[in-house]
């Protein structure tokens, strides 16, 4: 009886090991990257801070603020997204992943746009990830360019860094630094813990 209680324990131990390893780099998860483009996108609010109301008028906040002192402001931001099918075999759970600009003869990498997604992607299911940035594709194209041909002029992909799967496995990619792979899963980490809080 003794020894079976122990052989139980063990093999739980062995299958618990193999499930939360990490995957081998040269065991490249299979994702199908479908497209990938990037955009300005531009945010538009409202301001109705108390601050708005005291420095146009000079006076303290009390009550509902004139709708003439309110102010319209926007912003620009660069979107970049790529959409992939996860053909691994297995549910994921978030991926470091880098959206690259290259120079298109000579090749050089100009630019690495690094990014953190935090969500599950079903087996066999296509999803379409983004990336926020104050930042332009590379310092040689702004937010006014997009109206311009410019795009032609560089090599755009995307590669992954590094996976998590919803088994707790975790794979990185050879080439990725070890602080993109971190922030992933410190990324994890930080939403499991609100997770629970809320339950």
């Amino acid at each position: 009886m003794r020894f079976g209680i122990i052989l139980i324990l063990v093999f739980g131990w062995f299958a618990f090991s193999l499930r939360a390893q990490d995957v081998s780099p040269n065991d490249r998860p299979d994702l199908k990257f479908l497209d990938l483009r990037w955009y300005v996108q531009t945010l538009s609010w409202e301001s109705r801070s108390k601050d708005v109301f005291e420095v146009k008028t000079g006076l303290p906040t009390s009550g509902t603020v004139d709708p003439r002192l309110i102010e319209k402001k926007t912003a620009k931001r660069f979107v970049y997204e790529t959409t992939f099918k996860n053909k691994s075999g297995r549910k994921i759970k978030g991926i470091a992943w880098q959206y690259i600009f290259s120079d298109i003869e000579t090749k050089t990498v100009l630019q690495r746009h690094k990014f953190v997604w935090l969500n599950e992607i079903s087996k066999d299911r296509t999803k379409t990830i983004r990336g926020y940035s104050q930042l332009p594709p590379t310092s040689l194209v702004g937010a006014g360019d997009l109206e311009k041909n410019i795009r032609s002029q560089y090599g755009e992909r995307v590669e992954v860094s590094c996976i998590v799967f919803a088994d707790k496995s975790f794979w990185k990619n050879g080439d990725a630094s070890e602080a993109e792979c971190k922030s992933l899963r410190e990324g994890l980490e930080r939403e499991e813990k609100e997770n629970r809080r809320i339950f």
